[in-house]
């Protein structure tokens, strides 16, 4: 006999587990649309060729690769996030969209790295995408961090705090240390320095990363001449420049942006830097949003070699194991690689089933709620017809109403419709269908209500409801 189980880093989703999904994918899709964003879909399978075209040897490794079938030799993979297909979709749909096109993407993604459940990290995980293209405006960028906040809000994220920084301020500090022919190696190693520490990402940059630690346990000799075997990248002067730059904690955005153009002054693409996020931060405060949910990381990095201006990450509080559950940012180039034409976008991504793990952890779980607000008692199956007909009105009316299947014992449909989380029980016996009226059971209250005429029943209901 076959075992019902499932690979490491997937999950299978009860109701009530996927009703909560469900609902917190409409509150963020309600965000989405509310600040003009249109949806898109594409496929979950992608040639290797463009899943390996933007990502960095990063998403590289992660990317789940298919084996070519008996009928075709690509090489394919599934997709590791929604922005490279984004950019390949741009490209071969570029003159039938309407720019700037601000769009937005619900769906899996696939990614072949250790599972770490404990910490919100899947294999395999639902990602709610939005990005603006056709524009590079700071005002876009501050757009992002605006719906990054709004989404957060209404997904009822506790304490949350949007890290932001860009890149050409990372690049004018490298300018001025000599090391701008390293940008790619220091953005990777600086991304590793809530997760290493200072040391351990001072070593790295000088030296490069250290050999894989599998091979510190299984052969702790060869592990150590890998190390010893590392060329010097850069001084440790310069190393531990840049690793001072990025510690800065000024106590405020206005003092942190200050201090950074002090440190990047006479580099112009250091100076463009702190003007964007100068200007970001102040197109964030004019929109009213609360000023302490946006904070200047000069340490943020994010390590998607696509990124080439602003950067956001979002944590929550007293949930920094988790890292970040929304990330994104500036890509100016990333559709360069399918076609000739200029396509700057801006967007970020909410990983939605690590924010719930968060939530979760929090003490903020997303709460299901009722499966619907009425159960119609099958009292009698002669009555079936007229059942189906109060349900179809009650719908009509926006109600969300779920008729018993069979006529089993009211006790036991009762049971059934507590348990369902209903709070209105609907109940048409021989007595009501003689004098053509409706009793209502408040299942919450444990009242009952006789009387009502079937043309007020929606009226009734929702009264019921409400009084709780």
């Amino acid at each position: 006999m076959i075992s019902p189980k499932i690979p490491s880093g997937f999950r299978d989703y009860l109701p009530a587990e996927a009703l909560a999904r469900q609902r917190s994918i409409d509150a963020v899709v309600g965000v989405y649309r509310s600040f003009g964003y249109l949806p898109i879909d594409t496929p979950a399978v992608e040639y290797l060729e463009v899943l390996q075209g933007k990502g960095g040897d990063e998403s590289d490794r992660q990317i789940f690769r298919i084996q070519p079938g008996r009928e075709g030799k690509e090489e394919t993979g599934l997709r590791f996030d929604l922005t490279v297909p984004l950019a390949r979709f741009v490209a071969q749909h570029q003159n039938e969209l309407e720019f700037p096109f601000r769009r937005y993407h619900v769906g899996p993604v696939w990614r072949g790295e250790k599972a770490q459940v404990k910490r919100g990290r899947f294999r395999e995980f639902l990602q709610c995408d939005f990005d603006l293209l056709g524009v590079a405006s700071v005002a876009a960028d501050a757009e992002a961090a605006l719906v990054i906040a709004a989404a957060m809000t209404a997904l009822g994220a506790p304490g949350f705090c949007i890290h932001v920084n860009n890149r050409h301020l990372l690049a004018g500090l490298l300018e001025r240390q000599g090391a701008a022919g390293h940008a790619a190696h220091v953005l990777r190693s600086i991304d590793k320095l809530s997760k290493i520490g200072r040391e351990a990402v001072l070593e790295e940059l000088q030296f490069g990363p250290r050999p894989n630690v599998e091979l510190q346990r299984t052969d702790p000799a060869e592990y150590q001449r890998r190390c010893d075997a590392r060329e010097r990248l850069m001084a440790e002067a310069t190393a531990a420049a840049i690793l001072d730059f990025l510690t800065i904690d000024a106590g405020s955005n206005d003092a942190t942006l200050a201090l950074a153009a002090e440190r990047v002054k006479g580099s112009p693409r250091g100076e463009r830097g702190v003007a964007e996020l100068a200007r970001l931060l102040e197109i964030f405060a004019g929109a009213g949003a609360p000023a302490e949910r946006l904070v200047v990381d000069v340490a943020l990095a994010r390590g998607l070699d696509y990124y080439t201006g602003t950067v956001y990450e979002t944590m929550v509080e007293g949930c920094a194991e988790f890292g970040s559950v929304c990330s994104g940012g500036r890509y100016d180039d990333l559709a360069g690689l399918f076609t000739e034409r200029r396509l700057p976008g801006v967007g970020a991504s909410i990983g939605l089933d690590r924010l719930l793990a968060v939530l979760a952890h929090a003490g903020a779980p997303g709460k299901a709620g009722p499966a619907a607000d009425a159960l119609i008692v099958m009292f009698d199956e002669r009555f079936a017809p007229l059942y189906a007909k109060m349900a179809a009105d009650l719908r009509a009316a926006g109600l969300v109403v779920e008729v018993y299947p069979e006529a089993a014992p009211v006790k036991r449909q009762f049971a059934y419709a507590s348990q369902r989380g209903h709070r209105v029980a609907v109940v048409v016996g021989e007595d009501e269908v003689k004098a053509g009226t409706v009793t209502l059971k408040n299942l919450v209250a444990r009242a009952e209500s006789k009387g009502h005429a079937p043309g007020d029943l929606a009226a009734a209901v929702r009264a019921m409801i409400a009084a709780g």
